[in-house]
Order: structure tokens, then C-alpha cells, then sequence
């Protein structure tokens, strides 16, 4: 335990590898203790800042440190009960911007710790969560991601789905579900991947389930009525993808909606 926190407490200096499996351990302590009620003899001290700081700042790796993050930021409220509001805001900007990188699968692992930061922000103040996700900082991320490529990538619905939830409704993020909707309507639901419709519905189920305005609900009606005659898809649930060292089932790092 001492040379875990060692290596946790000189993150900036550690090695990527040596990091995300100190990471990885961390989560696994974390969940047997919370799992089996176990009585803790010795904390350990993790400084998210110098994290968030590689995480930003860092060119190499930054993927595979990110997939090991969100162990720990998943597991329970005491991974993130240090936490203050500076070191909130600092971690979801840089997660944020994480999610405007190319590769789907980092962006998939910064979605996933942003929900756990934000799930965790509610839980402790409501009040305060809803003000996070409505910051313009987060209308010009979900625009940027809504209009990247002209397609209606995954990530970007399910961060539209997290925002209406953690938001408490769909008034504040009308203009973004009224864009997608356009954006269906106009090509056609059959243009969209597997993944991409299967969000969608996500999204749609979400949104319709927090009282919208009626012509909002109307169309999200029609476009869900358009799904149901799409061909089920042949994907497989579970893909196994390898991010450096680290075996990664792409599974575990879906959104659903029972979650949010």
C-alpha cells in the first residue's frame, strides 16, 4: 500500500503503464472493500489534479490512462469525495475536451467518466449538476459534436441524453433535440451505423420520458416509429478492442439508461 500511494502521489513522473496499473489496482481494492464491507486499516491519497494535468497535457498514452480512470471514477462516491469544485470544473473541462478527439474509443472513456462526475455532482447537490451541464461551454461541445463530419455520431447522443437527464428536462437543450430530429427527418434513419441507431433510441426513450412539449414529442414519436421497422442489427454485443497494453471490451462502456 505504501509503494501504491508512492507511485500514485508522483503521477507526474510515473510511467503511463506503471500509472494505469496502479490505477487498476486502486479500483479493485476500492470495489472489494465497498463489495465485502471490509474495515479500511490504511487510506490512500490519490491527486486528481496531477491526473487531470497528464490527462491534458500528456501526448502519449492518453488513451490507455483514461480507460484505467474510469475504474476508479465509476466505482463508488469515495473515489471522487475529496473533490471540490475547482478540481470539478478543471476535471470535466478536460474531459470535455478529451471528447473532441478523433478516436472513439477515448471518446467513449471521457463520456463515461463525465457521466460518473456528473452522477456524483447530483448526488451530492442536485442544484449544483444542473449548473455544471448548462454551462455554454457545454451548448458549444454538444454543437461541435452534433455538426462533426455532418453525421450524428454515438457520442454525441449520448452526451445530448446525459445533458436532458442531468438537466432535469428537455427546455434548456430544445434547439440540440430539435437538430437531430431535423437531421433524421431530412436523411433518413437507415443512414445511420448500428451503433449510432441503437443511441438513438436511447436518446428518444429519454427525452420522451420528461414531459416535452407536445409538437418535441410528436416528432420524436414519429422517428422512433421509423426505427421500430429498421432491420435488427448483426453486431455483436461485445467487442474486444487492445489500447496498448490494456484489453478493453468495448461493452463496458455503454450507456444505459437505467443509469442516468
Amino acid at each position: 500500500m505504501e509503494l501504491l500511494e508512492e507511485v500514485l502521489s508522483a503521477s507526474s513522473s510515473s510511467s503511463s503503464s506503471l500509472l494505469c496499473s496502479s490505477l487498476l489496482l486502486l479500483s479493485s481494492l476500492t470495489l472489494l472493500q465497498h463489495k465485502h464491507s471490509a474495515q479500511v486499516h490504511r487510506s490512500v491519497s490519490v491527486d486528481l489534479h496531477q491526473i487531470i494535468r497528464r490527462l491534458a497535457f500528456s501526448k502519449r498514452h492518453t488513451d490507455t490512462l483514461l480507460i484505467t480512470l474510469q475504474r476508479p471514477l465509476t466505482s463508488i462516491d469515495g473515489a471522487l469525495h475529496p473533490i471540490g469544485h475547482s478540481g470539478a470544473t478543471s476535471l470535466m473541462t478536460a474531459l470535455s475536451a478529451l471528447m473532441l478527439m478523433t478516436q472513439d474509443l477515448m471518446v467513449s472513456a471521457a463520456l463515461n467518466c463525465l457521466r460518473s462526475l456528473m452522477g456524483f455532482l447530483r448526488r451530492r447537490s442536485s442544484e449544483t449538476a444542473q449548473h455544471m451541464v448548462c454551462q455554454p461551454w457545454m451548448r458549444f461541445l454538444i454543437f461541435s459534436l452534433l455538426s462533426c463530419d455532418q453525421r450524428l455520431r454515438p457520442a454525441a447522443l449520448q452526451l445530448l441524453t446525459q445533458l436532458v437527464c442531468f438537466s432535469g428536462g428537455v427546455s434548456h437543450w430544445r434547439t440540440e433535440i430539435e437538430s437531430v430530429c431535423e437531421e433524421i427527418e431530412k436523411r433518413g434513419a437507415t443512414n445511420l451505423t448500428d451503433d449510432s441507431t441503437h443511441t438513438l433510441r436511447l436518446m428518444l426513450t429519454q427525452c420522451c420520458a420528461l414531459s416535452p412539449p407536445n409538437d418535441l414529442r410528436m416528432r420524436m414519436e414519429a422517428i422512433q416509429q421509423s426505427l421500430r421497422h429498421l432491420p435488427p442489427s448483426e453486431s455483436s454485443s461485445r467487442h474486444m478492442l487492445r489500447v496498448g497494453r490494456v484489453s478493453v471490451c468495448l461493452s463496458d462502456f455503454t450507456i444505459s439508461t437505467q443509469d442516468l
